[in-house]
This record gives structure tokens, sequence and C-alpha cells, in this order.
């Protein structure tokens, strides 16, 4: 039986479901971290700006501030790694089929400093990064199908983005379509 020239065949749609799956968790499992981190140091799960009475004013500095040097530590570091391996982590160059895979490490490390930064109440989206983690996941699922799938590493990143930014923006019509 010949393969199917056309992205969409039964065989991608049952990849799909499960790096979908894997995906939207990740984009969970981030939030998570920033929910107990608020937790541990606010007593609040919800919103930060909610939790502003918890800590004096004169705190407010040190834990953002602190934040800030730990999430520079880990970009720092990424940025390292990225130079020395001549390398990008946009999940988007994957995509367009100009790197095999997302770089693990550096992917990890930039979400770690998004993570010290949004935890400890600094301002940054954290939308970017929860679609980088799902990238990532997909680009590691990719990496172990086996080849008879005729599956292109990038089209299962693909796969993966589009569930990170249906999980991030709730809104899995426009992500299915991306």
């Amino acid at each position: 039986m010949k393969a199917s020239k056309h992205a969409l065949n039964w065989t991608t749609l049952l990849i799909a479901i499960p790096v979908g799956c894997a995906a939207s968790l990740v984009t969970l499992a981030f939030r998570g971290v920033i929910e107990l981190i608020n937790h541990l140091l606010f007593a609040s799960g919800g919103e930060i700006t909610e939790s502003v009475h918890v800590w004096p004013w004169i705190f407010w500095p040190l834990l953002v501030g602190g934040g800030g040097v730990l999430a520079g530590y880990f970009l720092r570091y990424a940025v390292a790694i990225e130079q020395q391996q001549t390398v990008k982590t946009d999940y988007l160059e994957v995509i367009n089929a100009r790197l095999d895979a997302v770089p693990t490490k550096t992917s990890l490390f930039r979400a770690l400093s998004s993570i010290a930064s949004i935890g400890s109440g600094a301002s940054i989206g954290k939308e970017g990064p929860m679609v980088q983690l799902s990238a990532l996941c997909g680009s590691a699922i990719g990496r172990v199908l086996p080849a008879s799938l005729n599956l292109k590493n990038s089209d299962v990143v693909a796969m993966a983005a589009a569930a990170g930014l249906s999980s991030v923006y709730h809104a899995p019509l426009a992500s299915a379509i991306l």
C-alpha cells in the first residue's frame, strides 16, 4: 500500500492525539509550578496581584529582584549553551524544517528562567514558554517515533505547538488550523 501524500492521514491523526495530550499536560504542569511557587511565597495559588498584602511593601523589590537574579542565571546559562552550539531554541525554526529538533537543554533553562521571573512576581508573559515547552515535548516524542511512520519531527513539533497554543489561549479550533 502506498503512503499518502497528504498531511492528514490516519497515522498522523493517531499520532496527533497523544502528542496533543502530552503537550497540553506540559502547559498544565508549567502553570502548576508557578501556582506552587505563588503558594509558597505568597500563601496564594491565585493571581500574584491578589497577594500583595502578604508581604510588606519593602519586601517586594527583594522578592522580584531575587527572582530576576535567578531568572538571569538560568537565561545566561541557556544563552551560553546556544552560543557554544550555535543553535536556536525557537520551535518555529523546527516547524519550518530548519532544525531537526527543539534543543532540550536551552528550552528547559529558558523555561526555568520564565518560572523564576513569573513566580517571583515579575510581569512577563507565560504563554511563550508554555508553547515552547509543548513544542519540546513534541520534539522528544518525534525523536522516538519509528521511521516507518514517515512522519517528520517538524510535523510532530507543529502538532505539539498547536496543542500548546490551544491549552494556553483556550482556543482549540484556531490552534488546530495552525
